[in-house]
């Protein structure tokens, strides 16, 4: 009785998050709504505060998967630490670009003017991102390219960069909700560039942002345990496209401070994101023809159809 009893007892496993926002809303949903609990998993979710901090914790051990950012999972691979990327959990690109309410009307441009003018109006500004080796770093250099804008970028974790947007310190911030809209709300900025909308140059709805990131010697020791948390993703995924209004109450408390009026748009804004998890080889393509730094050539190099677990994710589904 007492083997039988310790072997059903649930699997501990530990996932860094890129950030607590809600462009991780299925690893919330997975936690909260009891999908990894299905699958006999006892979950612990940690947050890295950064894309590159999520993929360091997969790498070093200390975690088991990782949902940071596209860029450094492939920049990890290309470095020989081979990372395989079975899931996207957020399709499409979840940053807004919110510049603050004096930078905006001393550009005398409009929120609704058209895209470039807005772009070649943050000449000048400094804007806040995540990391150094955060995707959001790659829009934000992508953009002041194709409109001829010199930028200056600083890095801050997203929590403090409202803060730093009231107080005058940047111009603007790239982000994603909540943090967005709690800037809005507050009126320390406006939404400039809309990322789930595809306003970013050279984006679209079906980008691989943000992947389940699973080390290569995790994935070839556990494959069964592997495959059991995508199966806990990918239910989470159709919980959101069959039920988006209760999927929506299941992570509510997960965002206390945004009254029910700013979560419900922040959840309305980003729930397509949410429904396609199944691995896309071009996007993922895409992802590598868009890599930039010291390794672009490398992760160039990379064939994305040995990064995707296929046959684990056809298993699960």
């Amino acid at each position: 009785m007492p083997v039988a009893a310790q072997s059903s007892a649930p699997l501990k496993v530990s996932i860094a998050l890129s950030s607590f926002s809600i462009a991780q809303a299925l690893s919330f949903l997975a936690v909260d709504g009891g999908f990894f609990q299905r699958e006999n998993l006892d979950v612990t979710l940690i947050d890295a505060r950064t894309g590159a901090g999520a993929i360091q914790a997969v790498l070093s051990g200390s975690v088991q998967f990782a949902t940071g950012n596209v860029d450094s999972a492939l920049n990890a691979t290309a470095q020989g630490k081979r990372i395989y990327v079975p899931l996207r959990l957020y399709s499409g690109q979840p940053g807004y670009l919110v510049i603050s309410k004096k930078f905006a009307g001393a550009s005398k441009v409009d929120t609704k003017a058209p895209l470039m003018d807005r772009l070649k109006a943050l000449k000048g500004a400094t804007l806040a991102s995540p990391s150094l080796g955060s995707t959001y770093t790659v829009f934000l250099k992508k953009a002041a390219e194709v409109a001829g804008a010199n930028i200056a970028i600083t890095y801050l974790a997203s929590e403090g960069m409202v803060a730093a947007l009231t107080t005058g310190n940047i111009d603007g911030m790239i982000v994603s909700s909540p943090y967005a809209e709690v800037a809005v709300a507050q009126g320390a900025g406006v939404v400039w560039i809309d990322g789930p909308k595809g306003e970013f140059p050279g984006t679209r709805a079906d980008d691989f942002v943000i992947p389940l990131s699973v080390p290569e010697p995790y994935a070839v020791a556990n494959p069964a345990v592997v495959e059991r948390v995508i199966r806990a993703y990918i239910a989470a995924s159709n919980f959101v496209k069959s039920k988006p209004r209760e999927a929506r109450a299941t992570i509510r408390n997960r965002f206390p401070n945004q009254d029910d009026a700013l979560f419900a748009l922040m959840w309305e804004r980003n729930v397509p994101a949410f429904q396609n998890v199944i691995p896309d080889v071009d996007a993922l393509r895409r992802a590598q023809e868009q890599a930039t730094g010291t390794f672009a050539q490398q992760i160039k190099a990379l064939d994305p159809n040995s990064m995707l677990l296929t046959d684990i994710v056809k298993k699960a589904r």
